[in-house]
């Protein structure tokens, strides 16, 4: 029997079209889908991490804007979302501390300059993510999701170190 994974890394975009959607995902992870996505992206501010908590899982969300010539605006609305499956009081404070680590990860990506032409060829196209932008970008995606995945996972991620 397959062990279910105790916290998952999930990127959203607001597409426009759609709504809330996953940019990228290590798994499925059926709780999250679009109306929750929707519900995180309302109630977060923008440029501050906040923790929520749900009966089954708690969440770590940062929401921020890529700048796009190509969105709405000037800017593509994404958030990240660090996913604790299991519930306790516990987990649920040790995610603040994890805020910084999900601040530095949305600065990478919003570095990586070819976010806002990708997403702007699938508004074209209506491929999937995965099946878009060079092969470069998407193992760099990866290994940035992987990286700060074991970052927020390590136990004394982001608490401060006692004097």
């Amino acid at each position: 029997m397959k062990k279910k994974k105790s916290t998952i890394l999930i990127i959203s975009y607001f597409d426009q079209i759609k709504g809330p959607t996953v940019f990228y995902g290590e798994q499925k992870f059926k709780p999250l889908n679009s109306s929750l996505l929707d519900m995180l992206m309302i109630i977060g501010d923008e440029e501050t991490p906040f923790p929520v908590a749900f009966e089954k899982f708690q969440t770590l969300n940062y929401k921020f804007h890529i700048h796009s010539k190509f969105a709405r605006g000037g800017n593509e609305i994404f958030m990240i979302t660090y996913v604790v499956n299991e519930s306790s009081a516990e987990n649920f404070k040790s995610l603040k501390f994890k805020s910084q680590i999900l601040k530095e990860f949305a600065y990478e990506m919003q570095n990586m300059k070819e976010i806002p032409k990708i997403l702007f060829e699938k508004r074209q196209t209506r491929k999937k993510l995965r099946d878009l932008g060079p092969n470069k970008f998407r193992r760099i995606l990866i290994e940035k999701c992987n990286k700060y995945n074991t970052l927020l996972t390590l136990p004394l991620a982001g608490k401060p170190q006692k004097e």
